[in-house]
């Protein structure tokens, strides 16, 4: 009876002091939002110097509990927002509710670095129209960027896939050739600020490594040297972040498309100073082409490290390999019905003129250092450097391009096989000077750009092949092994070097009226040349070249006025250069740079907080100086430089989140390129239209997140894509295919770390048509497919 009261007394006497400790603390709760008013989810909110924390939920709200009573710093910090701490104080049993708004974490000079995974459509700064971390309201020109979110909720694998986000922006076919502004352009990509592709033309860009890709529309030599007047891409690839991140993906689509990819991030000091990170993608892809796989791995690794807080050293190793069955994909062919026209409702998608065992074959690396040091807050340089080089072999049959592609039912057809090696080396050093006179604020920027390409070999050899039959084709019928070759051209050397210098300067006159002009000197020279063998017309071994040197001058100017904080007016008159591919006397030179001179008004603002971004520009660009062969000249050799097109029209987009659970994206692009006269070597007309250019592009998507705490996790999303028709052949105004529209669809699904995604794409199966080159001949878009992938941070 005495040891039960006693464990009685002991029981009671636990209760009490368990009673005591529960009523010695208190619950903190609370929300964290943006400067903008964007519920922020995943941000670690924790009391310092304890293990107490948590993580805010979809709706931004974090609750702690059990906190002992007394005053504590509690901290809140995200990835991709500046760290912000206040002292509370607890009373026991009482809940401390408080908020906070955490303002984003700039990046460096000369890149855009997204940190974090927040579902967020719109980023309000880019550093690629002005190279300064200028917001999109205040930069007189149109850019818009896509960020990672996006390419996450379509399941995005590649550039091409990307560009129907983009105002105004066309893939026509499928190798790296893209529409801008009524321009085709094959190198129209640059890396964290330094202009030029990583891949080769007939390699899709992939979007593993990719955080956010910004399009900067119209010309944009005065900071990027050459370049077509339409615009450019710039990639920002992920970048080493200070916390430990880990995160794999798998991915399973139609035609037995599976991927794999991995993103390792961290600190690999103590103090760290020194992270690192490498992003691995692997995909083995079928298609709904005949014949047709890829097989593609990737592997980029970063390192990154933070000498003093005014000097920072970023080093990025990029590998690839590419291979590709059957080789360069010209497309399927088309039939006509009885009564002349074009059958485009039963085009055969599968069709191919490429071999089975045709192929291509490409592998490089890159290599690119940035160096940045504050010298005070006002003074900054930044050095970018990058090296490239890729490789590439191939086999492959192919239409002869002759016009209409077929006759009689048959597509005649060529084989060529090649080797190649390129390289290129870049630097852009430059220095940004912020400073005031009396109340206007000034940004002044200068700089120095060094550009050097090489291909120092290209061997390439093409006989005629067997033709096809494309209602029975017979592919046994070619044997590479057996061919007789009639061209052959084993010595190729091509070289193209620039030097540039340029000044840049922003000044604020007040908070209403914003001005900027830049000015361009750009110094070429390039060269190639080739020998060759023409065994159809004779034996001679032939040899030809070009050697050219020459300048531009290019500027630039705007002004953005700001009647109000979220509305913005500009104007901006660019130029983009192109060197000649021909200048020597003898063939009509020297002549001046193809130039684009665009002139551009527009509108831009900022709703819901600056989480909606809105914009509307009208635009015309010159495009000048354009080689025709000079009917005067018997010998065939002599060009004349002549005005060319005029390319104008209206963009409206419109991006963000409208509230914190509804995303989208929605464009609308008119434009029209008509020539200044009929060419008076008969290349053209002045009613011709331009190859593989829509008139109208327009498209919405749509993202609704669920926070209701049934559906947490749950994501719906929709959209909807349309192209205007297009002139698909060189030689044949009258071959225009049709206009498209598709739909597409998607769920997913996020559960703790873990995000499983669905898409459907082309929803209703249309059969469309992105582009082509010659009559009858046309690639074809993706039919219905879909994918599904489970991704997983830890």
């Amino acid at each position: 009876m005495k040891k039960t009261l006693t464990s009685v007394i002991a029981a009671l006497l636990l209760s009490v002091n368990l009673l005591s400790a529960q009523s010695q603390t208190g619950t903190i709760k609370g929300k964290i939002q943006s400067e903008q008013g964007e519920l922020l989810p995943g941000i670690t909110v924790s009391i310092q110097g304890t293990t107490i924390g948590s993580a805010t939920n979809g709706k931004g709200i974090f609750v702690l509990q059990k906190v002992p009573a007394g005053t504590h710093t509690l901290v809140a910090s995200g990835v991709g927002f500046k760290s912000q701490s206040r002292q509370v104080t607890v009373e026991a049993g009482q809940t401390y509710e408080t908020a906070f708004n955490l303002s984003e974490d700039a990046s460096a000079l000369n890149e855009v670095v997204i940190h974090g995974e927040r579902e967020n459509y719109v980023k309000s700064v880019s550093s690629v129209g002005m190279r300064t971390e200028t917001k999109l309201i205040e930069t007189p020109q149109s850019i818009q960027i896509i960020p990672q979110q996006i390419l996450r909720d379509q399941q995005v694998k590649t550039l091409n896939e990307a560009v129907k986000n983009a105002v105004g922006v066309s893939s026509v076919s499928p190798f790296s050739e893209f529409v801008f502004r009524g321009f085709t352009s094959w190198n129209s990509t640059m890396y964290n600020g330094i202009n030029g592709a990583l891949f080769p033309y007939n390699v899709q860009t992939p979007t593993y490594n990719i955080e956010s890709i910004d399009f900067l529309r119209g010309p944009a030599s005065v900071l990027y040297s050459t370049g077509r007047p339409g615009g450019v891409m710039n990639m920002n690839t992920k970048r080493p972040l200070d916390k430990e991140r880990y995160e794999v993906n798998a991915t399973y689509a139609s035609w037995n498309d599976l991927s794999l990819n991995f993103d390792a991030t961290g600190p690999l000091s103590k103090n760290k100073k020194l992270c690192y990170r490498i992003v691995g993608g692997a995909r083995d892809a079928g298609s709904f082409r005949n014949f047709q796989e890829t097989k593609f791995y990737t592997l980029a690794s970063s390192i990154s490290y933070q000498f003093t807080q005014k000097t920072k050293l970023v080093f990025e190793h990029n590998y690839f390999y590419h291979k590709q069955i059957p080789g360069f994909d010209n497309g399927t062919v088309l039939k006509m019905k009885a009564d002349s026209t074009w059958d485009f409702k039963n085009m055969n998608v599968k069709f191919s003129a490429q071999d089975p065992d045709d192929y291509t074959l490409d592998k490089g690396h890159s290599g690119e250092l940035s160096v940045s040091h504050n010298f005070t807050d006002n003074v900054k340089l930044t050095w970018l450097n990058r090296y490239v080089y890729n490789e590439g072999y191939a086999s492959n049959h192919g239409s002869d391009y002759a016009d209409p592609a077929v006759v009689n039912d048959t597509i005649h057809r060529w084989y060529g096989k090649w080797d190649y090696t390129w390289h290129n080396y870049q630097t852009n050093l430059f220095a940004l000077i912020k400073f005031k006179t009396g109340k206007i604020k000034h940004q002044l920027l200068t700089g120095f750009d060094y550009n050097y390409q090489r291909q120092p070999s290209y061997h390439y050899t093409a006989t005629a092949a067997p033709p096809l039959n494309v209602n029975n084709p017979d592919y046994s019928v070619d044997r590479p092994k057996e061919y007789q070759y009639t061209f052959d051209l084993p010595q190729y050397d091509y070289q193209y070097v620039t030097n540039a210098v340029y000044v840049q300067e922003q000044v604020d006159l007040n908070k209403y009226i914003k001005l900027s002009a830049a000015i361009r000197y750009d110094h070429y020279s390039f060269y190639w040349k080739y020998a060759y063998h023409d065994y159809s017309s004779d034996s001679v071994f032939h040899s030809d070249g070009e050697s050219i040197t020459a300048h531009a001058f290019i500027p630039r100017g705007g002004i953005v006025i700001n009647p109000w904080k979220n509305i913005a007016f500009y104007y901006s008159y660019s130029q983009s250069f192109e060197p000649q591919w021909l200048n020597a006397v003898n063939r009509g030179g020297p002549f001046p740079p193809t130039k684009g001179k665009q002139h551009e008004v527009g509108y831009k603002g900022e709703f819901f907080k600056s989480r909606l971004f809105t914009g509307v520009s009208l635009y015309q660009i010159d495009y000048t100086n354009v080689l025709v062969a000079d009917p005067s000249d018997t010998t065939g050799r002599r060009y004349l430089s002549v005005e060319g097109m005029r390319s104008k029209g209206i963009e409206l987009n419109a991006q963000g989140n409208v509230s914190p659970n509804i995303q989208i994206m929605a464009n609308y692009s008119y434009g029209t390129v008509k020539y200044f006269g009929d060419a008076v070597d008969g290349s053209w007309k002045k009613t011709d239209r331009q190859l593989n250019v829509p008139r109208t592009i327009w498209g919405i998507f749509v993202n609704y997140k669920f926070i209701d705490r049934a559906l947490e996790g749950l994501g719906i999303n929709a959209g909807v894509h349309h192209e205007g028709n297009r002139v698909a052949s060189w030689f044949n105004q009258d071959f225009v295919t049709p206009a498209f529209t598709y739909l597409d669809a998607g769920l997913s699904y996020s559960y703790k770390k873990a995000t499983v995604y669905f898409n459907i794409n082309n929803v209703t199966d249309v059969k469309y048509i992105t582009g082509g080159y010659v009559t009858g001949l046309v690639y074809p878009g993706t039919p219905r497919n879909f994918r599904i992938s489970i991704n997983y941070v830890f």
